[in-house]
């Protein structure tokens, strides 16, 4: 006898933005306190929240229609990563605000709850259950997932003066 188990949850995740895109003020810093690649900026919070599926902490069995933390996956996106000049494989690739298509030679670092994110490949993910998350009490009232950034140089690199920006675009995965 095999008998056979799975779980089939009422919708997937989403992010509730509003339609609108969430832009964090990572402050300001000089060229030359950025040419020491340690120096970095104050660490900026800010928060995304999931909506649309009921998550479940450190389930041992289903319950119907929720998704267990162990099989969400938060995806993350640089959208600047193929731009010109040098970028910090360890972060977010931060561009120039009138230069689009060249590196501002700073990167923007990301923390999860406290962990960080890395963008080696220009992408980076994490597994809910691995970063501490605490669902909330239903899908209605989503789930809240903390995050800081700050900026600081790259080894090696001198900083380009002016506005930057980066972006990084949020997806999920299910496992």
């Amino acid at each position: 006898t095999v008998d056979f188990t799975g779980l089939i949850y009422e919708s997937g995740c989403q992010i509730d933005n509003d339609g609108s895109v969430t832009t964090v003020e990572l402050g300001a810093a000089s060229a030359s306190f950025l040419k020491t690649p340690t120096n970095k900026t104050s660490e900026k919070s800010f928060s995304v929240k999931i909506t649309g599926c009921k998550l479940l902490s450190g389930s041992t069995s289903y319950e119907a229609g929720a998704i267990p933390l162990e099989l969400v996956q938060l995806t993350f996106k640089d959208e600047h990563m193929s731009v010109t000049g040098s970028r910090d494989e360890e972060a977010l690739t931060a561009v120039q605000s009138d230069n689009t298509g060249a590196s501002a030679q700073v990167g923007i670092h990301i923390k999860l709850n406290q962990k960080d994110l890395t963008f080696n490949s220009g992408s980076s993910k994490a597994k809910l259950s691995e970063y501490s998350i605490t669902p909330g009490v239903d899908a209605g009232a989503g789930t809240i997932v903390p995050f800081t950034a700050w900026f600081q140089g790259i080894n090696g690199r001198d900083p380009v003066a002016g506005n930057f920006k980066g972006q990084m675009t949020i997806g999920f995965e299910y496992l």
